[in-house]
């Protein structure tokens, strides 16, 4: 059930975001958004701002992660890349997912 997992995800320090295709905006809860240095207040954001906080060489992979979402629903996703924290710094993540 829902507090399970929201049990679960709190205990591992993992965060969690979603992406809302009609609106084209990810939303993410509190682990997620102070690992980048943010508050969840400062989202929801449009893809293109996450976008742009994407390392150079991380980019064409993460763009391609966008676009699985949009074309293969229902098949899952695991991509590391960098991006850019609040301060500025490039910071390593593991993001898994499902479209």
């Amino acid at each position: 059930d829902r507090l399970s997992t929201r049990l679960a995800l709190d205990s591992s320090m993992a965060g969690t975001w979603e992406y809302d295709r009609r609106n084209n905006q990810i939303q993410c809860d509190a682990h997620a958004a102070s690992m980048l240095g943010f508050e969840v207040s400062d989202f929801p954001v449009q893809f293109e701002e996450v976008l742009e906080r994407v390392h150079p060489e991380d980019h064409e992979a993460f763009a391609g992660m966008y676009t699985k979402c949009h074309i293969e629903a229902g098949r899952g996703f695991q991509l590391e890349c960098r991006i850019k924290g609040k301060g500025g710094s490039y910071l390593w993540l593991l993001i898994k997912g499902d479209g």
